[in-house]
């Protein structure tokens, strides 16, 4: 139980609403809330039967034990400041008149931010979608209603350029998308791009960023480093024009080629 009221939040004068949700929810959880829901029965008498007595115990225990946890977790300024009480339910009802909510002045900012957030790319489509969502259900509680297709339209707005080809095909088209709808479509449209994004940095790592390298033949044709390799072993293996031996048919001496053999030249002329 310690543990349970420790997650109430303490009211401090700044926080009305997060304390009374805190309140409310801790109180149900451990349900004691059966004095803030209905309202007192009626007192038993020695004639009343077993039935209505336990109803009243059960409320009488709950109202007691709810008025104990809402003074534990109030400071002790505002506890003062708030009428005594009989009731729980009563005791919340004045404790609410002392945090009036200024409608105008929060009407404003919600929708100051429904209008002008926009999604960071990087949070997650969806949690933009339940911002946006939020936003429109706080601007009905100050009754400004928001409607669901305006809500839908708002958030496609609020888009970045990466989801630029959605927004074009969401304008031209003529049904209405629900909100379940668009945040189904959304979301797949993000986990695409995440890994058309992944398997592209994949890609380049694997290829390490760079080029092949070709060098350039005699003929100035482009070879891998294996072909150009063997070319330059095939040109090495090739005799040089001083470098001939073996005894020429024509005057019978080596060391040159055929076409530079005088016997050959002068059998030529004749």
């Amino acid at each position: 139980m310690t543990s349970q009221l420790s997650s109430i939040k303490v009211l401090n004068g700044s926080n009305f609403e997060e304390w009374k949700d805190s309140l409310i929810i801790t109180l149900g959880i451990m349900r004691l809330d059966f004095a803030l829901r209905v309202d007192e029965p009626t007192k038993p008498t020695t004639d009343s039967d077993t039935a209505a007595k336990t109803l009243y115990e059960k409320w009488e225990e709950s109202n007691r034990l709810c008025l104990l946890i809402m003074q534990l977790t109030m400071d002790n300024m505002i506890k003062k400041s708030v009428p005594a009480t009989e009731k729980a339910k009563d005791f919340l009802v004045a404790v609410n008149k002392k945090f009036p909510k200024h409608d105008k002045a929060e009407k404003d900012t919600y929708m100051e931010w429904f209008t002008n957030t926009e999604y960071d790319g990087t949070s997650g489509v969806r949690n933009h979608i339940l911002k946006m969502t939020n936003y429109a259900n706080k601007l009905g509680e100050v009754e400004v209603t928001i409607s669901d297709s305006f809500l839908v339209w708002q958030i496609m707005k609020s888009l970045p350029s990466q989801f630029e080809s959605l927004k074009s095909y969401y304008g031209t088209n003529q049904a209405e998308w629900s909100l379940e709808q668009i945040t189904t479509i959304l979301v797949q449209e993000e986990e695409r791009k995440k890994k058309e994004k992944a398997n592209s940095a994949h890609f380049v790592s694997n290829n390490g960023g760079k080029k092949k390298k070709f060098k350039k033949n005699w003929k100035g044709k482009k070879l891998g480093n294996q072909q150009a390799k063997y070319e330059k072993t095939d040109q090495s293996m090739k005799p040089k024009s001083e470098a001939f031996k073996g005894k020429r048919y024509f005057c019978k001496k080596d060391g040159h080629r055929k076409t530079d053999c005088f016997g050959y030249k002068k059998w030529l002329e004749n």
